[in-house]
C-alpha cells in the first residue's frame, strides 16, 4: 500500500473512530434526556397521585364526621383521626402511594406508627415530587384549606356528644355504654333566672363523684372535693338570666371496666385472682407505638384489677342541686 493510501485509510478510521464516538456520546445524551423526561413524567404522575389523595383524604374526613354524628359509632371517630394521623405523618399509609383511604366503616389495619417506622407526611411527599414552586405553593394552599374544614369537624362531633338528662342520675346507671362506663369530665349546664335578690344565697350540689369545679356567669368559683359539696355563689349571682355550669370528674374505675367488655389487645400474664393478673409484656403496637388494634379500649396499664363484671362505682352529678338562701339571727343571751 502507498503511503498516500495508508494515509487515507488512516484518516477513514478516525473519521469512522470520531462518529463512533459522536454517536455515543449522543446516545448517551438521548439516554439522559430520556431519564429527565422519564422522571420529569413520573414526579409529575406522583403529583396529581398527591393532589387526589389530598381530595380523597378531605373526603374521607368529612364522610366519618358526618357518619359519626348520625350514627354515634366510635369507629367512624377513631378511623377520622387516622385519616388526619396518615396525612400528616404520624401513620404509615395502607400501601405504596396511600392514594385512597379507607370506605365507611372499615378499620384501618396500618402496621406501622411513626416517621420512625416510614410514615411521611402528605406535605413532604409534595416537596419530594420535586414540584414547582408554583405547584407546591397551590398543594400547600389546599391542604391548609383543607385542614381549616377538618378544624370545623371535631367540634361537630363534640357538640354530638353532648347528652340531655330528662333528671340528675348517677351516670352508671345510664343505657348507653359510652355514659355507663365513662371515666373523666362531664360538664352539666343549665340557665335560669333570679327575680329578686334580698339576701345571701349558697349552691348545694347534694351528691357528687367525685369532684366538680363550679362556674356562674363566667365566673369560676373553685373546686368542691368533699362533702358537704356547697359553696357561696352571692358574689357571682345576678337578677335576670344566669348561666351555671359544673364540671364533674370521676376516678378511671368505670373507663377499666369498659374496657374489659372488649377482647384485649396484648398476651395476659398468670391471672391472681383477686390481686389481679398483668400483662405478660409490652404488645408490638406499643412499643413500636403503632396505632392500637382494639379501637374500644381506651386505658393502658400494665397491672389489670378490673373484670368484666367488676361492679361500677357511681359517676357524676346526682344532685339534688338547690339555691339556698342564707338568713341571720341574733340570738340574745
Amino acid at each position: 500500500m502507498s503511503k498516500s493510501g495508508f494515509a487515507s485509510f488512516a484518516f477513514r478510521l478516525w473519521l469512522a473512530a470520531c462518529m463512533v464516538v459522536i454517536l455515543g456520546i449522543s446516545f448517551l445524551g438521548y439516554v439522559a434526556a430520556e431519564k429527565r423526561i422519564d422522571r420529569a413524567s413520573k414526579d409529575k404522575i406522583d403529583l396529581i397521585l398527591l393532589a387526589e389523595e389530598l381530595k380523597a383524604s378531605s373526603d374521607n374526613l368529612t364522610r366519618m364526621a358526618r357518619s359519626f354524628v348520625v350514627t354515634m359509632d366510635p369507629a367512624y371517630e377513631d378511623s377520622y383521626r387516622e385519616i388526619l394521623d396518615i396525612r400528616e405523618g404520624r401513620l404509615p399509609g395502607r400501601g405504596p402511594k396511600s392514594r385512597v383511604y379507607w370506605e365507611l366503616g372499615e378499620r384501618n389495619p396500618a402496621t406501622g406508627g411513626g416517621a420512625a417506622n416510614g410514615a411521611v407526611s402528605l406535605v413532604e411527599r409534595m416537596r419530594r415530587t420535586g414540584a414547582t414552586e408554583d405547584e407546591f405553593r397551590l398543594l400547600t394552599e389546599a391542604k391548609e384549606e383543607s385542614d381549616r374544614l377538618a378544624a370545623v369537624d371535631p367540634r361537630a362531633m363534640e357538640e354530638t356528644r353532648k347528652l340531655v338528662l330528662p333528671a340528675l342520675q348517677d351516670l352508671a346507671t345510664h343505657s348507653d355504654p359510652a355514659v355507663k362506663y365513662f371515666s373523666g369530665t362531664a360538664t352539666y349546664s343549665v340557665k335560669f333566672e333570679i327575680s329578686d335578690l334580698k339576701s345571701r344565697m349558697s349552691l348545694d350540689l347534694g351528691k357528687v363523684h367525685d369532684l366538680a369545679r363550679v362556674t356562674l356567669n363566667g365566673k369560676d368559683l373553685g373546686v368542691l372535693w368533699q362533702t358537704p359539696y356547697r359553696l357561696d355563689v352571692s358574689q357571682a349571682l345576678k337578677t335576670g338570666a344566669n348561666q351555671l355550669d359544673i364540671a364533674v370528674t370521676n376516678t378511671w374505675h368505670n373507663r377499666l371496666v369498659g374496657d374489659e367488655q372488649f377482647p384485649a389487645d396484648f398476651e395476659w400474664g398468670e391471672d391472681r385472682g383477686e390481686k389481679g393478673h398483668a400483662m405478660k409484656a409490652y404488645p408490638d403496637w406499643f412499643v413500636k407505638n403503632q396505632a392500637r388494634p382494639e379501637k374500644n379500649r381506651k386505658c393502658f396499664v400494665s397491672w389489670y384489677y378490673h373484670r368484666k363484671d367488676t361492679p361500677l362505682q357511681p359517676a357524676g352529678l346526682v344532685g339534688p342541686v338547690m339555691l339556698v338562701p342564707e338568713s341571720h339571727a341574733i340570738i340574745q343571751p
